[in-house]
């Protein structure tokens, strides 16, 4: 039997042992809540995690094609983006679903074929690939809305303070680009 058989076979166990790797890497109150409450509006982290861990895995089992999982990957990414884990930590998440499923396989007693294996390991790693893309693109997004963030409050203080020219007064200072900022935070 193949790898991939080997691995759809005992899927359920997979997906299991994967969303627990997924979630040590949350302080362990946090992962106990993620695992234990039931609830999708309550927990929205653990209901994404049992959702879309599964409809990864099946898109890993089906050849990596990104249009089977594209969804799924987005969502389980900008959960680990905004969860503050280091990038290797994010992305190492993915990348353990190759020892995850070969000690899944290996625990029921099924060989596993290394040239298949290593097949396998590499659409993993395509996966964690396509899953650091993502994450950059959300790091950079929520690095822009800090930004964003900081410069109304700025904007907000400065025009309590009455320190806005009366022009400014309107807002349109708030709302330029970065661009417009000189490195000693003054507009230009």
């Amino acid at each position: 039997m193949s790898v991939l058989d080997s691995v759809r076979r005992h899927k359920a166990a997979v997906v299991d042992r994967w969303i627990e790797v997924l979630l040590a890497d949350h302080a362990e109150v946090s992962a106990r809540f993620f695992r234990s409450e039931p609830d999708p509006f309550r927990n929205p982290i653990g209901a994404t995690l049992r959702r879309e861990v599964p409809v990864l895995l099946d898109g890993v089992l089906d050849g990596g094609d990104p249009e089977r999982f594209g969804g799924a990957l987005d969502a389980v990414v900008r959960l680990r983006a905004v969860a503050g884990l280091s990038a290797g930590h994010a992305i190492g998440g993915f990348l353990a679903l190759g020892r995850v499923a070969r000690e899944e396989v290996e625990a029921a007693g099924e060989a596993v074929d290394r040239d298949e294996f290593l097949a396998f390991k590499a659409t993993v790693e395509d996966l964690a690939l396509r899953a650091c893309d993502i994450l950059v693109a959300c790091r950079e997004q929520l690095a822009e809305l800090r930004v964003r963030e900081t410069r109304a409050a700025v904007f907000t203080l400065l025009r309590q303070a009455g320190m806005l020219a009366d022009g400014e007064a309107d807002g349109a200072a708030a709302s330029r680009p970065a661009a417009d900022v000189d490195k000693g935070g003054m507009q230009t």
